[in-house]
């Protein structure tokens, strides 16, 4: 759990977000944050950002938290950065130090609304400068945030343990004396453990309920969804001519893969956004409804009058197995010939870089939020397929950097460019959401959703009864 090692995971930040805090917090349906270890912010301009800190907090190993050690929390974050860290950090030029508890933050872009954002994730969490310099501690196994919680156990696919932090500043709000993380496998595994009563919360996805709603009971919270799409190698004939990708939009029913996964439970959707999200546009679901015959009629028109035989690439699990299959099916009266393929995990050596074993692939993207536009199709970023570039999403994502995800501006700017991708370009074919849902047992109380796009529970205020 060194921040320089974080992965952009909204689940993972649960963990995260227990033991580091974050300068700021988002804030469900509004386009503020609320005070964390910042008691306030302010964008000065698109490249400029201003916080005031907390008096009094310290990291769990007694250091103070001030001004000193946000600078060398978030340069250290930015100059030691994995592969898979937030593709906004090597745009903070650098954090001065205006007084002991307030600090500025130089941007090198037009990326100030969007940085802030990220500031609420793993991606801005921030180590005790102590324990980092400290060569004997192992920050991975043992991270020292300024967050409610200390790491005390961890068993990779096993169990996380937390403990309660004496003293922290915000210590009323966190009832549990300790809180444990239980790995369980995907599906039947964790369905049966939850009928059992081995948990008090699990996470579900549709696709492990097999489309029984009625399995997690009634104190659930809805969690942010994975949209299931078709990538595709816009950079690969015939994938690379829009007309095929158009023809490839209206070759999908939709309703047969809802029927397939969810026993039409599920929530088709043809946009770039999940239903529940701010940046949801109902207009894009329509866009392409099942047409086969439309399909032929594109494919004819940019040059294959005979179909197109594809490999059409798989995850091997279950769900993904059978999303592959039914369209496979579906597809084939609309032109395409797909033939199955499953990936190795190497999904970023065998689709993502050049699309090796095949040009279009059954994946999906788990953020909720305007990295499904600003992140997915970066330049550069190893979740764009084959690389792709195109001048006017640039120019969009350049727009949208400097905003609050949540403004008016961005909301507006977010459906045009989501318009552009999936309505004029094809760029992806949006299947449907794999919802997911927090569940809790009848004896936990205040169960609630952490944010606006419902990442994961908020344990403040949360306690049980027995």
């Amino acid at each position: 759990m060194d921040p320089t090692k974080y992965q952009n995971q909204a689940r993972g930040h649960m963990v995260w977000g227990l033991v580091y805090d974050n300068l700021v917090r988002r804030v469900g349906g509004s386009s503020d944050y609320t005070p964390g270890l910042a008691t306030s912010y302010k964008i000065v301009d698109n490249r400029t950002i201003t916080f005031e800190l907390r008096n009094g907090v310290k990291f769990s190993d007694g250091t103070p938290f001030n001004a000193a050690a946000v600078k060398f929390g978030l340069e250290r974050n930015r100059d030691n950065q994995g592969a898979v860290h937030d593709p906004l950090l090597p745009d903070l030029d650098n954090v001065e130090v205006t007084g002991d508890l307030s600090v500025t933050i130089h941007l090198n872009k037009d990326v100030a609304g969007s940085f802030l954002d990220m500031l609420t994730s793993g991606a801005g969490s921030i180590v005790s400068p102590t324990a980092a310099k400290d060569p004997s501690i192992d920050l991975g196994t043992h991270p020292v945030g300024a967050g409610p919680y200390q790491l005390v156990k961890v068993a990779p696919s096993q169990v996380i343990e937390l403990r309660r932090v004496d003293n922290n500043w915000d210590q009323a709000a966190w009832c549990f004396a300790t809180i444990q993380f239980v790995h369980s496998a995907l599906g039947p595994p964790r369905v049966n453990a939850w009928k059992a009563g081995l948990a008090d919360a699990a996470e579900f996805s549709l696709s492990d309920l097999g489309g029984d709603l009625s399995i997690p009971g009634n104190n659930t919270i809805k969690a942010t969804s994975t949209s299931i799409d078709l990538d595709i190698c816009n950079t690969q004939a015939p994938f690379d001519n829009p007309l095929v990708r158009q023809a490839l939009s209206y070759a999908v029913d939709r309703n047969v893969l809802n029927a397939t996964n969810f026993k039409g439970n599920g929530q088709v959707n043809g946009g770039l956004f999940p239903v529940h999200s701010t940046w949801y546009d109902p207009a894009l679901d329509t866009v392409y409804s099942y047409n086969p015959d439309k399909a032929r009629q594109l494919l004819t028109q940019a040059g294959y009058p005979n179909g197109i035989k594809a490999n059409l690439v798989f995850y091997p699990i279950p769900s993904s197995q059978r999303s592959a299959e039914a369209i496979q099916s579906t597809a084939k009266s609309a032109g395409f010939d797909f033939k199955l393929v499953p990936s190795s995990d190497d999904l970023v050596g065998d689709f993502f870089t050049n699309g090796k074993l095949g040009p279009v692939f059954v994946g999906g993207m788990p953020w909720g939020g305007l990295q499904r536009i600003t992140t997915a199709f970066a330049p550069g970023y190893g979740g764009n397929a084959c690389n792709y570039k195109d001048d006017h999403i640039q120019a969009l994502q350049a727009q949208i950097l400097p905003l609050v995800p949540t403004s008016p501006e961005a909301i507006k700017l977010a459906k045009d460019a989501a318009q552009y991708i999936i309505g004029d370009k094809a760029l992806k074919v949006l299947l449907y959401d794999d919802p997911f849902v927090w569940a809790a047992s009848d004896k936990v109380h205040n169960w609630k959703n952490s944010d606006s796009q419902g990442f994961h529970p908020d344990f403040r205020g949360v306690y049980m009864t027995r």
